[in-house]
């Protein structure tokens, strides 16, 4: 049981490296043997739970209008920030 577990768990999630200060990670080890898991568990819970939030609503009119710009979506953060000082919204 414990190899199919294995098997699954190494295909289903990409490995990565995250730096903490010793005083986090040190109360990340902390919580983990008070939950009876490992630290990794906890922060892939922990980046579940954020990228999870439900992102606020794009602002009114956004994708309803052609800009004539054809690299609109690579410039949207200045288009929008361009409307937003004309008072556009």
């Amino acid at each position: 049981m414990a190899l199919l577990y294995h098997i699954w768990y190494n295909r289903s999630v990409q490995k990565t490296t995250v730096y903490l200060d010793e005083s986090d990670l040190a109360k990340l080890r902390a919580l983990a043997q008070r939950e009876n898991v490992k630290p990794a568990m906890l922060i892939r819970k922990a980046v579940s739970a954020l990228v999870d939030v439900e992102m606020p609503p794009l602002p009114r009119g956004t994708g309803k209008y052609r800009s004539g710009n054809p690299d609109g979506s690579s410039n949207r953060k200045a288009i929008l920030r361009s409307a937003v000082r004309r008072g556009r919204w």
